[in-house]
Formats: structure tokens, C-alpha cells, sequence
């Protein structure tokens, strides 16, 4: 392992020159960001239909995400952005990646049991037990309006999740950048991502606001901008680890596909 790269505060308007900047990158090579994007997706779902390998794509997640990292420091490199970089990630720290990918499976698990735990306490139990049992939307709909008491312990639920999973999205941000490009332990790529997310919270507000309308214009129509909005979030990861980050560090690596 190198030694651990500074974390960096930067100013809150930083989380606006990541979206220009991510934008940027995108553009030099747009229809190639796209094909990685789709190639990913179908990569998916495709073991999604396969049983035994249906938590696959959860745990082989950081390892695409490294894959689009590489491909971002590829193009802000001003190096030619190729299909084949969306595999770095297999080809470089894959056992690492791969523990990130079940730290990950294993932490979500564990927010998803909190939060049956929490329903299955504040909820009406037979209300509960017939919207487990509800088989179509409409018999869903009818027990919530039958039962205004369970939509309100859903909700609470669900917000204790989100407070949950909020710290997880923190850590995940950068921890698939550090392994790659710093060859650091998932669990302390984890913590140091974290970190660095909270220590510029302020710049991270402010690219989050600046993201969610775009995101939403995505959706319209068919939710077809996503192709465009997905390899942008991607680069945007590679916009701040890049300046939240010391850089001198991850030049010493060899990061040849």
C-alpha cells in the first residue's frame, strides 16, 4: 500500500466546477461513455437473470465504478477514452474492489434489516401482515387508505433507512478511487472517504442541489437523459477525488490497461 493521499477542504463552490467540469469530460467522448454505460447495465442485468448470480451486480459495483474512475483520469489525462477501461477495475485490485463490493452488500443488508425491524415495531401488525400478503397495486392502495396508520410507519421506516443510508453513500463515493488508485484496504478507503465527504459537506450540499434538477429533467421523456446524467455522476466522483485528494500519490502507480 502507498502512503495514505492528504484529504483536502475545499471551498463549497467547488461542488459547481464539478458539474462543468464532469459536463467537460463527458463531451470529448460522449457516444463512448454511453456504450460503457449500456454495456454496464446489460452486464447487470443479464446475471440478474441467472439465479445463482443474482447478487452479483451488487458486488461487482466498485468494480465498474473503478472501472469509469480509470476511464475519467483517462480523459482528464487528455488520453484517448477506450470501451476496454470500463474493465480496470478486473484487471487491477479486483480482490480489493470485490471485499468493497461485499463490505457494501453486507452494510446495505444490514440497513434493510433495521428497517423491517422498525416497521414490524411501530406498525400495526395486521395492517402489516395484509400489505405483505397484497398481491396487486390496487390491494396495496386500498389497505394504505384502510390503514392511514401504515403509511405513516412506512414513511418513518424509510427515513430512518435514508439517515442510514446517507453515511454509506459517504463512504462509497470515493472508496472505489482509493483502492484503485492508492491501493488502500476497502475498510480504510471506506473511512477515509467518509471523512472527506464530511469535511466538505458544504461543496457536496451545493453540487447535490446543482444535480437534483438535471436529474429530474433527465427522467423526461423515457428517463432517456439518464444515458447521459449516469457517466456524468461517475465523472463527477472523479472531479472531486481529484481535487479533495492529494494527486502526488496516485501518479507513482503503474495504472496501465
Amino acid at each position: 500500500m502507498t502512503d495514505l493521499p492528504v484529504i483536502n477542504k475545499v471551498a463549497a463552490s467547488e461542488g459547481i466546477r464539478w458539474v462543468g467540469q464532469s459536463f467537460s469530460i463527458f463531451s470529448k467522448s460522449s457516444s463512448i461513455w454511453v456504450v460503457m454505460l449500456i454495456i454496464y447495465f446489460g452486464i447487470s442485468i443479464l446475471l440478474t437473470t441467472i439465479p445463482v448470480l443474482v447478487l452479483l451486480p451488487s458486488l461487482l459495483a466498485p468494480i465498474f465504478n473503478a472501472g469509469f474512475m480509470f476511464a475519467a483520469k483517462t480523459v482528464d489525462n487528455g488520453q484517448m477514452l477506450e470501451i476496454d477501461h470500463l474493465f480496470a477495475g478486473f484487471k487491477q485490485q479486483f480482490r480489493s474492489l470485490f471485499r468493497l463490493g461485499l463490505i457494501y452488500f453486507l452494510l446495505n443488508l444490514l440497513i434493510i434489516a433495521v428497517i423491517s425491524f422498525v416497521l414490524e415495531w411501530i406498525a400495526d401488525p395486521a395492517a402489516l401482515a395484509a400489505m405483505n400478503q397484497a398481491t396487486t397495486t390496487a390491494e396495496l392502495e386500498k389497505i394504505l387508505v384502510q390503514s392511514p396508520e401504515l403509511l405513516i410507519a412506512l414513511f418513518k421506516a424509510l427515513m430512518i433507512g435514508l439517515v442510514l443510508s446517507i453515511p454509506l453513500v459517504m463512504a462509497s463515493w470515493f472508496s472505489s478511487a482509493l483502492v484503485l488508485f492508492h491501493q488502500i484496504p476497502p475498510s480504510k478507503a471506506m473511512l477515509m472517504s467518509l471523512s472527506a465527504c464530511n469535511r466538505n459537506m458544504f461543496a457536496f450540499l451545493l453540487y447535490g442541489l446543482l444535480l437534483t434538477p438535471l436529474l429530474m429533467l433527465a427522467m423526461l421523456p423515457l428517463a432517456l437523459g439518464l444515458l447521459i446524467m449516469i457517466p456524468v455522476i461517475f465523472i463527477g466522483q472523479y472531479c472531486s477525488y481529484k481535487v479533495i485528494f492529494s494527486q502526488q500519490q496516485s501518479d507513482k502507480g503503474v495504472f496501465i490497461v
